[in-house]
């Protein structure tokens, strides 16, 4: 039963027009960005312009769309009254959950691979790929930013009831942690006394999925430069024992909190009906 929902919830996104717009979305940019982003150098090595604006492109797309597919498509169900039957069929809540949460982020690896695969090839016939090694390391941590973000994706349509609410809240949550947040924490660091600077700033980052990608994959490709000489204490922090370990709870929760508050609004009911 939980293949079956699952590959119904598949044959749902890809025959849903978003992901073919939000597809070729990726791919323009992605492409524009391989080609035109360092057309003075042949290969792009480590943590550099090319790299970071690529590693800034996946930050601000992929939580867009993931947010609004994943939202939209469980709200659609419920406002056209598909939810409250599928509830109905004999799989257990948790398996509703987790069967629409990897058919959305099945969805998601479509595009990226199919994204980077078209970006890749331009590259290497215009002679400004990137090197293997970082477009892999890319592609891995695309993949873990989507893992992460999809169990909320997926928590805000089940807590909406329509289509325009779960539009509404997916863009609200994106505009927050993609836009706001970092300016929200940054302004509360003069608030916080220098000897808790470093364990402010490491709750802070493992708080946001997005900025926990975003500091891993900066420390993971040594560019730790880019953030300047005054947060070496920091990098120096998230790359040692306790603050990775920091960053992997939070990384962990970040996947059930989500999945399990979902399937609690769905066992008590209030999410059935429009």
């Amino acid at each position: 039963m939980f293949a079956a929902f699952y590959r119904n919830d598949m044959k749902q996104f890809t025959r849903n027009q978003w992901l073919v717009w939000f597809g070729l979305l990726f791919v323009l940019v992605s492409t524009s960005f391989i080609l035109f982003g360092g057309a003075n150098t042949e290969t792009y090595d480590g943590f550099n312009t090319t790299t970071a604006s690529l590693l800034n492109v996946n930050l601000f797309l992929l939580p867009l769309i993931l947010f609004v597919m994943g939202a939209v498509s469980v709200a659609a169900e419920k406002e056209e009254g598909l939810f409250a039957l599928v509830v109905s069929y004999p799989i257990s809540y948790m398996q509703l959950v987790t069967a629409k949460i990897l058919s959305l982020v099945t969805a998601m690896l479509l595009i990226l691979c199919f994204s980077y695969g078209v970006a890749s090839m331009a590259g290497f016939f215009t002679g400004t790929s990137l090197a293997s090694n970082t477009l892999i390391l890319f592609l891995f941590l695309s993949v873990l930013l989507i893992v992460l973000l999809a169990p909320l994706a997926i928590f805000m349509g089940v807590c909406t009831s329509t289509k325009f609410q779960a539009m509404a809240l997916a863009l609200g949550v994106w505009a927050f942690l993609v836009l706001l947040y970092e300016f929200l924490f940054m302004g509360l660091i003069t608030m916080v006394p220098p000897l808790s600077l470093t364990v402010f700033l490491t709750l802070a980052v493992a708080a946001n999925p997005v900025e926990l990608v975003r500091v891993a994959t900066i420390i993971i490709m040594d560019g730790g430069v880019s953030l300047g000489p005054s947060l070496y204490d920091f990098t120096a922090y998230l790359s040692g024992g306790f603050g990775a370990l920091i960053l992997a709870v939070f990384a962990v929760l970040w996947l059930i909190v989500p999945t399990a508050v979902s399937y609690g609004l769905i066992r008590g009911g209030k999410t059935h009906g429009s």
